[in-house]
C-alpha cells in the first residue's frame, strides 16, 4: 500500500468527522486500503444531523419474541430470550429503532433473508458464510433511508453514509487499471477484518454513550 493512499483514506475518515479504528475503518483490498464506515459511524452521523435523537439496533435471534405491527399506529417490540448459548443461535432478523425529535419514533425491520439477498447482490468481500450481525445492522440502517430521508439534514447525512459504504468506497478508491472483482470464495467464514467484533454479551450497541441494550424496544 502506498503511503499517500493510506493518508488519503485516513483523511477521508476525518472528513466524515469519524475516528479511525473506532467508528470507521481502513480496510485492506488488493494491496490498498479503503475507508469504510462502521455501523457506529453511521449512527454517529445520524445523531449529528439533529433530527435523530437515538438509534437502537437489536439483533433478533431464533427463539426471541418479536411483535411487529404496521399501519396507522406502527409498533415494534423485541423481547430477547437470554441464555448462555444465545450467541450461538441463528440470526433471524434485525430491528433498528429511531427516536426522533418531538418525541416521535419509527423503526426498520429486516429479515435475515432480505439482508442476505442484498449481500449477494451488492457485497464485494462478504458474500460467503453466515451474515455477520454488524452487516445486518449496516444494511438495515441504509434501508431506513426511505423512511427517514425527508428533512434536508437527513438527506445530507445519508449522502455521507452512502459514501462510506464499503462497496462504494472500494470502487471510489480502486486503481483505474484494476477492475474491481469479488474476493475469492472462502470455505470458512472468518471474523471480519474491517470491523471490531461485537461485544460478547450480544449485541450491537449504539455509537454514543454506552449503555445496556433494553430487553424490549417499544416503538409508538
Amino acid at each position: 500500500c502506498k503511503g499517500w493512499a493510506l493518508i488519503d483514506s485516513a483523511a477521508q475518515i476525518l472528513a466524515w468527522r469519524l475516528e479511525v479504528g473506532e467508528t470507521a475503518f481502513l480496510v485492506p483490498y488488493k494491496g490498498r486500503v479503503v475507508p469504510v464506515m462502521g455501523y457506529q459511524g453511521m449512527i454517529q452521523i445520524l445523531l449529528a444531523s439533529g433530527i435523530v435523537r437515538d438509534v437502537l439496533p437489536s439483533i433478533v435471534r431464533e427463539g426471541d419474541k418479536l411483535d411487529i405491527r404496521y399501519g396507522t399506529e406502527p409498533y415494534a417490540h423485541h423481547d430477547p430470550v437470554w441464555s448462555k448459548d444465545r450467541l450461538k443461535k441463528p440470526i433471524v432478523g434485525v430491528l433498528i429503532s429511531f427516536q426522533l425529535r418531538q418525541s416521535r419514533s419509527t423503526f426498520c425491520y429486516m429479515t435475515y433473508e432480505e439482508v442476505d439477498e442484498i449481500r449477494q447482490d451488492k457485497s464485494i468481500k462478504w458474500k460467503d458464510g453466515p451474515v455477520p450481525d454488524w452487516y445486518m445492522v449496516k444494511t438495515a440502517i441504509r434501508r431506513a433511508k426511505k423512511y427517514l430521508a425527508t428533512p434536508p439534514e437527513l438527506v445530507r447525512a445519508f449522502a455521507v453514509i452512502d459514501a462510506g459504504d464499503e462497496e462504494e468506497s472500494i470502487k471510489a478508491h480502486a486503481d483505474p487499471a484494476d477492475e474491481v472483482q469479488p474476493a475469492p470464495r472462502r470455505e470458512e467464514f472468518g471474523k471480519p477484518d474491517d470491523m471490531r467484533s461485537l461485544n460478547a454479551g450480544d449485541e450491537v450497541q449504539a455509537a454514543q454513550p454506552a449503555r445496556a441494550e433494553p430487553e424490549a424496544v417499544p416503538v409508538a
